[in-house]
C-alpha cells in the first residue's frame, strides 16, 4: 500500500526528513513558529520513522531532487528542498519571514 504525501496528516504546512527528524533540527524559535502554523515533521525511512517508507518511493523522490528534506505548504506543492540542516534551517527561515506573522501582544502568554 502506498502512503500519499496526503495520508501524512498536513493540516498546515509539512517537513518531510529522510534519516533525521526535521524537527530535531530546528531552531527553538522556528520549532515554536512551526508549531503556531500547525506545522508538522514526518521523518521518513525504513524502521523507526513516523512514516515507513516500504516500497522506496519517498527515498526515490528524494534521491531525483537532491533533496534530504522537503517543506510543504498547504495545497502540498512543494516550497522547498533541502540537502543538510543549514539548508533546512535557512529554507524555513525565508518561509517563515515570507509569511510576515505577527504576535498578537493582546492575548497573554501561557
Amino acid at each position: 500500500m502506498k502512503t500519499l504525501v496526503t495520508d501524512l496528516g498536513f493540516n498546515n504546512y509539512g517537513t518531510l526528513g529522510r534519516g533525521e527528524s526535521p524537527a530535531d533540527l530546528l531552531t527553538v524559535e522556528q520549532s515554536r513558529r512551526w508549531a503556531d502554523l500547525d506545522g508538522r515533521c514526518v521523518r521518513i525511512g525504513e524502521a523507526e520513522c513516523d512514516v515507513t517508507d516500504v516500497d522506496g518511493t519517498y527515498s526515490a523522490w528524494l534521491d531525483e531532487i537532491g533533496a534530504e528534506f522537503v517543506i510543504l505548504r498547504p495545497d502540498f506543492y512543494v516550497a522547498a528542498t533541502a540537502s543538510d540542516t543549514a539548508g533546512l534551517q535557512a529554507s524555513l527561515d525565508t518561509i517563515l519571514a515570507g509569511l510576515h506573522l505577527t504576535v498578537d501582544v493582546t492575548t497573554p502568554a501561557a
